[in-house]
């Protein structure tokens, strides 16, 4: 199974840093991943047209250095013919970043071309996509970012019986990382703006899944920052905030350290200046995370009094559906909201 190779990837050290090779695995099975589909167009002279082409058939012979040259000239040429998303450009970022001359690059470069080529033309791309994801999250979190970027099926699933279709809708995500929930609940017409908080390469899964889904990036709005200004201006309809799984740190390790959103608790009057109107809003996260919303003037057991939360869904701890801990889930009324909304 394609999963099991990209563990074992994960398992070989191929440079010192565990955490930087997990994630450098990653984005160039992603970034190869999805040149992969274009292959055609880069066909070698005198190849058969009958054989699909692959990686080792464009790069036969090469160096490891001369692969990553030809690697990026093709993604230039992409980049070219899909100007209306950016996601080849955040491929060629990577690329640029991918210091092949460090010791052991080269092996991880092949090891990942080698991977893809395992692929076959009947592969399912987004089952292969999701098989990744599942295999990244698992495997491949930051030991000081214990945050989980994922949301689980079930969670998906719970969010999509509880909303219709949002058409014309503009909805505001906060570290969906797997780009899946704005996408099924948006209509064709919908805006979505995600403020990122997760890493590249979570969100260059994202990236892909919406570029398989032909979404196109002028309807899709990124920020790694806080809530811009003019987002606070126009406003959404309906946000969806992904506060994560937090997990305490086991006390013999080096360097203890509580992971924490201290600095950017969620602020539910924040929520409020987001939305539009007096729309909805749904809240993901585990006890410890929830923790982390700041209520403001407000608390928890008062919302819950008020019907502010208007539904309180608490999933059990599945291993099985990639959910380590219960997930709870807050569905807001914002026409309850205690916050006064932003002019």
């Amino acid at each position: 199974m394609i999963d099991k190779q990209v563990y074992k990837q994960f398992m070989t050290s191929y440079i010192s840093d565990s955490c930087r090779q997990r994630k450098l695995v990653m984005g160039m099975n992603l970034s190869l991943l999805m040149i992969n589909q274009y292959l055609g167009q880069f066909w070698p002279k005198n190849f058969s047209i009958t054989v699909a082409v692959t990686f080792d058939d464009i790069f036969t012979d090469l160096a490891p250095s001369q692969m990553m040259i030809k690697l990026k000239m093709m993604v230039a040429t992409l980049i070219k013919q899909h100007s209306e998303n950016d996601l080849f450009v955040k491929i060629a970022h990577f690329l640029a970043s991918f210091e092949i001359d460090e010791v052991g690059m080269d092996k991880l470069l092949v090891s990942c071309i080698d991977c893809i080529d395992m692929l076959t033309i009947e592969d399912d791309l987004m089952a292969t996509l999701q098989c990744w994801y599942d295999t990244y999250i698992i495997e491949a979190y930051d030991d000081k970012q214990l945050q989980a970027n994922y949301v689980p099926l079930p969670v998906i699933d719970q969010l999509i019986n509880y909303y219709e279709i949002q058409d014309h809708a503009n909805i505001y995500t906060e570290n969906v990382g797997n780009g899946a929930i704005p996408l099924l609940i948006g209509g064709y017409k919908s805006m979505y703006v995600e403020t990122a908080q997760s890493d590249y390469v979570t969100r260059l899964f994202g990236a892909i899944y919406q570029f398989i889904n032909q979404v196109p990036s002028k309807r899709i709005s990124q920020s790694c920052l806080d809530v811009e200004g003019d987002l606070r201006q126009h406003g959404c309809d309906l946000a969806i905030v992904n506060l994560g799984i937090f997990k305490v740190f086991d006390p013999t390790m080096e360097d203890e350290i509580i992971p924490t959103r201290k600095d950017m608790a969620f602020s539910m009057q924040n929520l409020q200046a987001i939305l539009n109107s007096y729309g909805q809003a749904a809240i993901i996260g585990n006890m410890t995370a929830l923790k982390q919303i700041k209520w403001d003037n407000g608390s928890l057991e008062a919302a819950l009094a008020s019907g502010f939360i208007e539904t309180m869904v608490i999933l059990k701890a599945d291993t099985s559906k990639m959910m380590p801990e219960d997930v709870t889930i807050f569905f807001l009324n914002m026409a309850l909201s205690p916050y006064q909304k932003e002019h």
